[in-house]
């Protein structure tokens, strides 16, 4: 049976109409789409196992630890470098407890001539100390490390 030409035309015209209705990234296939780049954390720790747990907690809130530096001792060079090799570009540095006040200030220093000479706008640098260990424990390290991150991106 042949086909109506009244049936082509309403087909058409619905068609033509949920073109113009329909959102313009709504025909896009999802794997075209890329999801936003998380914002890179570079962790100075020597315990690899609360950086694996503090990257589980973070990573579902737009976060990733890119890359985990164990400088033992301390090296300004070696902080240096590692923010420079990783990509995307560290906007934040988690430093264990286990890296002294004088290490984390010289760390700190790296960083920010760091984000002047890459020109990232904002950055920051988070300290682990014995004192938050004792307050929020092994367990809560992770929360703690996302609330100081979302308190300073903003994304709370």
């Amino acid at each position: 049976m042949p086909a109506r030409p009244w049936i082509i035309v309403f087909a058409a015209a619905a068609f033509l109409y949920l073109l113009r209705i329909w959102p313009s990234n709504a025909l896009a296939h999802p794997l075209n789409m890329s999801p936003p780049t998380p914002i890179s954390i570079l962790s100075l720790s020597q315990n690899r196992a609360i950086v694996r747990a503090i990257q589980e907690h973070i990573k579902p809130h737009g976060y990733n630890i890119g890359g985990i530096l164990e400088s033992d001792p301390f090296s300004k060079s070696e902080l240096a470098l590692a923010l420079r090799v990783l990509e995307p570009r560290p906007a934040a540095v988690v430093i264990g407890r286990a890296y002294s006040e004088e290490e984390t200030a010289d760390a700190r220093e790296v960083f920010s001539e760091y984000l002047k000479e890459v020109g990232i706008e904002q950055g920051t640098v988070i300290k682990i100390t014995s004192q938050v260990f004792e307050e929020v424990g092994k367990e809560g390290v992770p929360k703690w490390v996302l609330e100081q991150l979302e308190e300073f991106f903003n994304k709370n």
